[in-house]
């Protein structure tokens, strides 16, 4: 089995315990549902975390608007060439990445780090950019998205440099053989997906605009993450995504 990395999002900060940091919030989720065999590796890294109050002036002297401009071209770029390192050093492995965590893992995918599966979740990382990595990686990716995840419609799709785009966990990547879309909202996978394999599904909660981690906090979806970190290809699974089926 694989060593996985472990990539958090955005508004992290691991220099201090509490809420912002990824090891006492994310990252215990995340290991729990995955497989006890798997040896996991929590990576962090600085992404705007903490009082906005302190954080914004940061990214004005950066020379950013906000926090998140400052977070998706500045920060987490710098953790790329970091996740790159680690990745050379453990070897073959796998990859979580969740939200700001899909940039992260992309870029450093880009830059040769040697991940054989990528499991994308609400993806804040521009389909534009997802595409080239695609193609010039032999990187195996799974990205799961919800249609409804209004902070990646908001947030990623606005508040990147260069105006609004489509971001990987709103409308995913089409047509690459080494890439495949879950639509975890769309009613044809939950159906494929029960009947076939009888994992339970869920995406977004159109009702709660803040649940953009229901990708990973929703037990039943672990088991088709668990699945593919395996080496399962998930033939049959519907890739409902925009642009192909949509």
């Amino acid at each position: 089995m694989q060593p996985t990395i472990l990539v958090h999002g955005y508004n992290f900060d691991s220099s201090k315990p509490g809420p912002d940091n990824p090891h006492d919030t994310v990252y215990p989720w995340w290991t729990c549902h995955l497989a006890d065999s798997r040896k996991v590796t929590e990576f962090s890294y600085y992404s705007a975390g903490g009082s906005k109050w302190r954080t914004l002036p940061r990214a004005w002297a950066a020379g950013y608007r906000n926090t998140y401009r400052w977070a998706y071209s500045d920060l987490a770029v710098t953790a790329a060439e970091r996740l790159t390192t680690l990745a050379r050093n453990i070897g073959p492995c796998n990859v979580i990445g969740h939200s700001l965590g899909t940039r992260v893992v992309l870029l450093a995918a880009m830059r040769g780090a040697p991940f054989e599966r990528a499991l994308l979740l609400s993806g804040a990382e521009m389909t534009s950019v997802a595409r080239i990595v695609a193609e010039q990686t032999e990187t195996h990716y799974l990205n799961a998205l919800s249609r409804t995840d209004d902070v990646i419609n908001l947030m990623a799709e606005n508040f990147t440099p260069g105006g609004r785009g489509s971001a990987i966990g709103h409308d995913g990547v089409v047509g690459l053989l080494n890439w495949r879309n879950v639509v975890l909202d769309n009613a044809e996978t939950k159906t494929w997906a029960r009947q076939y394999r009888d994992w339970i599904l869920r995406g977004d909660d159109p009702e709660d605009f803040a649940d953009h981690h229901a990708s990973y906090q929703w037990d039943g979806n672990w088991d088709l993450y668990n699945a593919f970190l395996d080496g399962d290809d998930l033939n049959g699974l519907p890739d409902k995504a925009p642009g192909l089926h949509d």
